[in-house]
């Protein structure tokens, strides 16, 4: 067998292998998300519940914009080269404490706004605590791109799976102990924080590594914005009918 068959091979290999590790990964993430809407209305009241619903779908389209732009983008400057893998996760990085900062603000300042166009003054203190949740996500994210990149898929769905648990756990320990609908979305924050530091223990750093170059930002920018764009109106037209059902509602 020739040298690019025995390549052919090898990559194939590790793609199946990493479609079974990350499959197992999401669906380990789809359970713990339905232990969190089974515990949660047993452990505050069915109000404070649509409230934790509401919100979370509003923070879930800046989350999934920003991680899976994130994510995808990272991933694929390090598959051009794994040479240059930390270099593309060090761009990244410095990248998202502007584009992700930029956003939380602007979430976090806009919560009354927001809690005022839904007639509804008690979503400001839960949206506004939601504002860590995308923060520190997309950090996160840039970790879960450069290992994808890399294909080291098993590190990927370890990091995944520590997430989900993470994140179960954080969201009914603090809606146990406080009993509120902040508790929950704090214990989301908090999740989101944890993993973040924990990722480049997980992720480790890559070898053979050249420093002397790295993707430009107007580069890495305008492949990311153009996936943040694509990504942002197929999400506001999956959740439009909560938030509207959530708007209107309210006046009948």
């Amino acid at each position: 067998m020739s040298d690019t068959n025995k390549e052919k091979d090898s990559l194939a290999q590790t793609v199946a292998q990493g479609t079974i590790y990350i499959t197992a990964a999401k669906f380990y993430f789809i359970v713990s998300s339905y232990a969190i809407y089974f515990a949660l209305p047993r452990l505050i009241s069915a109000e404070l519940f649509g409230i934790y619903g509401f919100v979370i779908s509003i923070v879930s389209i800046i989350n999934v914009v920003l991680v899976t732009g994130t994510q995808q983008t990272v991933s694929k400057f390090v598959s051009q080269d794994y040479r240059h893998a930390d270099s593309v996760k060090y761009q990244a990085l410095k990248i998202q404490i502007f584009v992700a900062g930029l956003v939380t603000l602007i979430y976090f300042f806009s919560a009354p706004l927001l809690a005022r166009s839904f007639n509804d003054p008690a979503l400001t203190r839960p949206l506004q605590i939601s504002a860590l949740i995308p923060l520190f996500y997309s950090f996160y994210a840039v970790y879960v791109g450069y290992l994808n990149g890399q294909k080291k898929f098993v590190r990927q769905s370890i990091l995944d799976i520590t997430y989900s648990t993470l994140k179960a756990g954080g969201i009914i320990l603090l809606a146990v102990l406080t009993t509120s609908v902040d508790g929950a979305i704090l214990g989301f924050g908090i999740a989101v924080i944890i993993v973040f530091l924990l990722s480049p223990f997980v992720a480790g750093k890559a070898v053979n590594q050249q420093t002397d170059h790295k993707p430009s930002v107007s580069a890495f920018l305008r492949f990311q914005s153009e996936l943040l764009g694509a990504i942002l109106v197929s999400n506001l037209l999956q959740r439009a009918d909560l938030i509207l059902i959530k708007k209107y509602i309210l006046f009948w």
